[in-house]
């Protein structure tokens, strides 16, 4: 039994673009101390 979605939000293009931003400055602070894992590892 599906509900009706009653919320309805707008997120402006400028907040998306910007958490987009910040996302991807935490992927890059991050980098040094991520390592890979193998197939068998994962």
């Amino acid at each position: 039994m599906a509900q009706e979605n009653q919320i309805s939000v707008v997120i402006p293009q400028e907040t998306i673009d910007e958490v987009a931003t910040k996302l991807q400055e935490c992927k890059t602070a991050l980098a040094p101390f991520l390592q890979a894992l193998t197939a068998n590892e994962r």
